[in-house]
């Protein structure tokens, strides 16, 4: 039970950025900006990670739930990290190199990777347990 859960967490997740970042969002007419989903996307990432850590699945499956949760988490602790950095620093560029760069790739690795796993087990259940 707990393992369908954790699906339709990562559903949720990726349904929150894909209607982020497309043409969605503005046919919607969804007030504010990429700032908005940053909370939604935080919590459904924690969540993910806790039923991951939690849920009796195979390794490779666990690995690309957690990399996918962390790095929307990651995105949230970015943020707050960059408020308070650039109190103290006027140019903070760590936190640009995270959420531009390394974020995004970890987010597509473990989205990817969730469901090439996913879809192996489904088609042959004893593969990459």
């Amino acid at each position: 039970m707990r393992l369908k859960f954790c699906w339709l967490m990562f559903a949720l997740l990726v349904a929150i950025v894909i209607v982020a970042i497309s043409p969605i969002y503005t046919l919607l007419r969804l007030g504010g900006d990429f700032r908005s989903f940053v909370l939604p996307l935080g919590i459904v990432g924690a969540v993910l990670l806790v039923l991951a850590a939690l849920t009796k699945m195979s390794k490779w499956l666990r690995f690309f739930f957690i990399l996918t949760g962390a790095s929307t988490l990651g995105w949230q602790v970015s943020l707050f990290v960059h408020d308070l950095l650039i109190k103290i620093f006027p140019t903070e560029p760590v936190t640009y190199v995270l959420v531009f760069f390394v974020l995004p790739v970890t987010f597509i690795v473990g989205v990817v990777g969730t469901i090439i796993i996913g879809i192996w087990q489904r088609l042959k259940p004893g593969l990459y347990t």
